[in-house]
């Protein structure tokens, strides 16, 4: 892999570039209409999207709250490819409840060291540490959370 390759540094534990594919659309979602409203337009546009909780979510929703709500609204839109990031900001211990509460993607903000060990850790449950920033639609105060998804999704 050379330093020049636009994928440098975009790839998974697999080595895979999963910018070849088309990138997924993010949402930022506060509750359990968020989420349906975003399962819903990507439903209706056939896209695979990411759902993310507002930053520390982890200690203020929690993760078992955080699970239920997206498991009760993926049940409305059972063939919607959505991949659910809680953010447990820097508390290790909050990401290590969110994997054993059935979470399967986290964001955490933490040394080298503690990434390393969560990274350890998520590959033995087939989890995701995400790292990197992801652009994204705050559905926080939106009024018609259905058309905004649906524009979000068709922006480039």
């Amino acid at each position: 892999m050379g330093l020049l390759q636009p994928h440098v540094g975009y790839g998974d534990r697999d080595g895979q570039c999963p910018l070849r594919a088309k990138a997924r659309k993010a949402f930022v979602v506060h509750h359990r209409e968020h989420v349906m409203a975003a399962l819903q337009a990507a439903s209706e546009a056939g896209a695979a999207i990411t759902l993310l909780s507002p930053p520390a979510a982890a200690l203020s929703l929690g993760a078992a709250v955080f699970a239920a709500m997206i498991e009760d609204a993926r049940l409305h839109y059972p063939g919607v490819d959505a991949v659910a990031v809680l953010d447990c900001a820097d508390r290790p211990g909050m990401a290590l409840n969110a994997l054993r509460h059935g979470v399967k993607a986290i964001r955490l903000a933490a040394s080298p060291e503690i990434i390393s060990k969560i990274n350890e850790i998520t590959a033995q449950t087939e989890s995701k540490l995400e790292l990197r920033d992801i652009p994204a639609c705050d559905l926080n105060n939106v009024e018609d959370l259905l058309t905004s998804c649906r524009k979000w999704l068709q922006s480039q």
